[in-house]
């Protein structure tokens, strides 16, 4: 005796009506675990935001990165500097351990997430997918990093000038080292980079 299927059965491999939830296909930052910091460790920290919440350069989003950055700083996240753009923030940091590292990026982003959704008048997530950080592990690499976040308003054609309100290079000491737009190899920049020794308690951008 031939068995009765029950109703809305699949007898297929194929799913012709499309039917069930559907696959999420991203380029977002996976829930894996994050590299382990055996010592203190310079990182940078790119953010994206989801397209609805973005348009985020302009100064009222400014001063929320800036409270954010504060209170990242309360949580012991030695936050150095920042560039934000359109839809996404870089940050340079130094971060002693991944306790430090997950605490300061929770307090950021929490800041962060309640302004823009309270200015937005929105709520839900913010952040398009989990925050990427890329470890430096030389002063070359460091170099490169601080180069990248001063010159990304010129990068993206959001700013006629590598000194502007958007990235935080006037709390560079050195700043006019940077100035030409791309980072000068003298004597005194490798120095002060080599050292691994660049954050500053009180930076003006604050």
């Amino acid at each position: 005796m031939k068995k009765k299927l029950r109703k809305n059965t699949q007898i297929s491999l194929i799913n012709f009506k499309g039917a069930g939830r559907p696959a999420v296909h991203d380029a977002g930052i996976r829930h894996t675990s994050r590299p382990f910091l055996k010592r203190p460790s310079s990182l940078h920290i790119t953010v994206k935001i989801k397209k609805i919440k973005a348009e985020m350069k302009n100064k009222s989003v400014l001063s929320i990165l800036k409270r954010a950055i504060l209170n990242a700083r309360k949580q012991g996240l030695k936050v150095i500097h920042f560039s934000l753009e359109y839809d996404h923030v870089h940050l340079l940091i130094e971060a002693e351990n991944n306790h430090i590292l997950g605490k300061g990026m929770q307090a950021f982003g929490v800041t962060l997430s309640k302004a823009i959704n309270r200015m937005r008048k929105t709520n839900g997530g913010v952040y398009k997918h989990r925050y990427h950080f890329r470890l430096i592990s030389s002063a070359r690499e460091l170099k490169n990093v601080l180069n990248y976040l001063f010159t990304n308003g010129l990068k993206h054609k959001t700013a006629r000038d590598i000194v502007n309100p958007y990235n935080s290079i006037r709390a560079e000491k050195k700043f006019f080292l940077f100035y030409s737009g791309k980072i000068e190899y003298d004597l005194d920049l490798i120095k002060l980079l080599d050292s691994m020794k660049i954050f500053y308690k009180a930076l003006e951008f604050i």
